[in-house]
This record gives structure tokens, sequence and C-alpha cells, in this order.
């Protein structure tokens, strides 16, 4: 018996149709499952039946995120193992780039960094801003991810898209910042490498005061008192950061307080490289024949006045332009300070020409 065509196509339409409501139900029941709003526990029951019933585990829940991605945010390595298991993934995460690998170390979810390294992440995938797995655990402080990354084979000294480091980045980081940067320098790290902004590690400690990182970081650095230009460049970032044990151990390396950046590096083939001289123009280091005390009064940062003064920073040093230090600031207290120590010095200079 034939069965006529229009019944044969109405058939498979059906089947067609019958399938793909099964599927899309069963992608709204895992979705649900995960109960986006974070307030309760997740339905592990309805999460497990809809994948075995066949949910997409790749779809793109309404947050924008993965099952994959949400399973981590959630801190479920056993959730993260079913659905590599149905087949997510794995280098499927964030809208800007970064993959699960990137989410799970930036988060210090170790149990689920440990399942995706085991099932092939790649562990020096740029993600976000070119930053690696590493990076983004350094950022974070998360230090037993940081390990098992390391362990896992990660380059200590990749760049991302701004030519940062892990060490950079841990040297930001608003917890174990200190012991971050020790883990990598152990593991590799170069302590001088340079970011596109011609900053070491050491500059970005110092600029958030990060003491403690940055006087470690500073002490591996090879003969810093025969490199008065690079202890100016990280005195530029104390000052900003207000870091004041990090300027005073500088100033104990003895740089020339009273001569400014360009001067000191007149001559140097460090001012021939294409393109250093602008970069330092651009972050406030060169031009205008400026001095620390400059900065401190720019950044009307008193206590890092203070201080310069009194280890022999010249109050009435002016810049290319003429102006000294207490023009530059805005500060009342900052101003009145400095022409204090101004009319004190002056008066030092006329007492020494009486003698004369």
């Amino acid at each position: 018996m034939k069965i006529p065509l229009p019944v044969v196509f109405a058939g498979v339409l059906i089947c067609f149709l019958t399938g793909s409501c099964s599927s899309h139900l069963m992608d709204r029941q895992l979705e649900k499952s995960f109960r986006l709003d974070r307030k309760k526990k997740m339905d592990d029951q309805a999460f497990e039946d809809a994948l075995k019933r066949g949910a997409d585990p790749n779809m793109e829940l309404k947050n924008g995120g993965t099952p994959l991605v949400m399973a981590i945010l959630r801190n479920r390595p056993d959730h993260v193992e079913t659905l590599l298991k149905y087949g997510a993934d794995i280098t499927r995460g964030g809208k800007r780039g970064s993959t699960p690998l990137h989410i799970a170390a930036g988060q210090d979810r170790l149990k689920c960094v440990e399942v995706l390294l085991k099932a092939g992440a790649d562990v020096n995938a740029a993600g976000a801003y070119g930053r690696t797995p590493l990076m983004e655990a350094s950022r974070m402080g998360n230090l037993k991810v940081m390990e098992e990354l390391i362990d896992a084979g990660a380059k200590v000294n990749a760049r991302d898209s701004m030519k940062r480091t892990a060490l950079m980045h841990a040297a930001e980081a608003h917890k174990n910042s200190l012991p971050a940067c020790r883990l990598l320098m152990a593991s590799g790290a170069d302590a001088m490498m340079e970011d596109q902004d011609l900053k070491i590690a050491a500059m970005h400690a110092a600029a958030l005061k990060h003491t403690e990182a940055a006087l470690y970081l500073i002490d591996l650095i090879p003969d810093l008192p025969e490199k008065p230009a690079l202890n100016l460049m990280i005195m530029h970032s104390a000052i900003k950061g207000n870091d004041l044990k990090v300027l005073e151990r500088l100033i104990d390396r003895r740089p020339p307080l009273n001569r400014s950046l360009s001067l000191v590096l007149k001559g140097t083939r460090i001012m021939q490289v294409h393109g250093f001289y602008r970069i330092l123009i651009r972050n406030g280091l060169l031009g205008k024949g400026r001095v620390p005390l400059h900065w401190a009064a720019i950044e009307n940062n008193l206590d890092a006045v203070k201080l310069l003064i009194a280890r022999g920073a010249d109050p009435l040093q002016p810049d290319e332009l003429g102006h000294t230090p207490d023009e530059l600031a805005t500060s009342r207290e900052v101003i009145e300070y400095l022409r204090q120590q101004q009319r004190q010095q002056k008066n030092i200079l006329e007492s020494r020409i009486k003698k004369k």
C-alpha cells in the first residue's frame, strides 16, 4: 500500500517540529536549572535531565553567558565535567574573548581550573585585552590557581595587548600582591620587562601604594644606584601613589634629586630608541625640566614634598618655564610649606654670601 506523498511530508514535518520543540524545551529547562538570579541553589536534577534529553550545552543564556560559564561562576566543578561530557565548547566563554579557563582563573575557582586543564583547555590562550589565564589569576592574587596554571605550563613572561606581564598584574593585585610577585619570580618572571608605557612591575606596585611588593621588586633591580634614570622613573610612580616608604628607599639609593630626567638621560643610547621620548612625555616624566619636587607639588603631596626637601631637594629650583614648585601646587597647605622652605633657603644663601 502506497502512502501518499503529502502524508509522508506531514509526518516528517511533525517529527521535525516535535524534536525541535522538545530540544527548545530542554534548553529552557537547562537555563532554568541555573536559577540566574543566583539567590537559590541550582536545580541539579533539572540540569542533568535537560542534558540527557538533548539540551544544547553551548546555548547562550539570557545573561549572555553559557552553561559552562555559569557552572564555573556557581563553583560547580562537577557540572563543568558534565557539560564537557555532553559537548560544551571549552573555548567559548565571555563576549570579549575570554575562555572558561580565564573566567575560572579570575574567579579563583581552583577545582574548575583543574577540570578544564585536564580536559585540554589552552593554558596560554589570549583572552580579553590579550590576557592569559595566569594574568587573570595574578591580577586577583589567586595564589593556588596561579600555582596550578604555572605547573600546567603557563608562560610566566607572556605579554597582553598593553605589553603587561603577569608580574605587572600581580604588582597591582589588591590582595596577595607580595606573595603573588614572589611566586612569579620563583617561576622565572623578569622584573625588568617594560610595558607599552615603559613601566616595570615595581612602578605598577608603587603607583598603587602596594608598599611591600614595590620594595621587594625594587630590591631585585641590579645596581639601582648606577641607574639614576630608572630610579627617578620609579620615584615618579611612588609620588603619584603617595608611597613614602618606597620614596625613601629610592632616595637612599642617592638619585640626583635636583636634576630632571631629561638631563639624566641626555646623551644616553636609550633616548635614541624610537618613541621613547614621546612615551615619557605622555606620562609626565619628560618635558619642562621638572624634578621630583615639582612632581610632588603637582600632586599636592605634602608628605612627599617634606621628605624630598629634608633629603636635599631644592625648593627654589625652577622648571624650564621658570615655575618653582610652589607655583605648580594648588593646595594652600603645600604652597605655604614650600614658600616657608623657600624663605629659609634664601636666608641660608644670603648668609653664605655675606660670609664671603
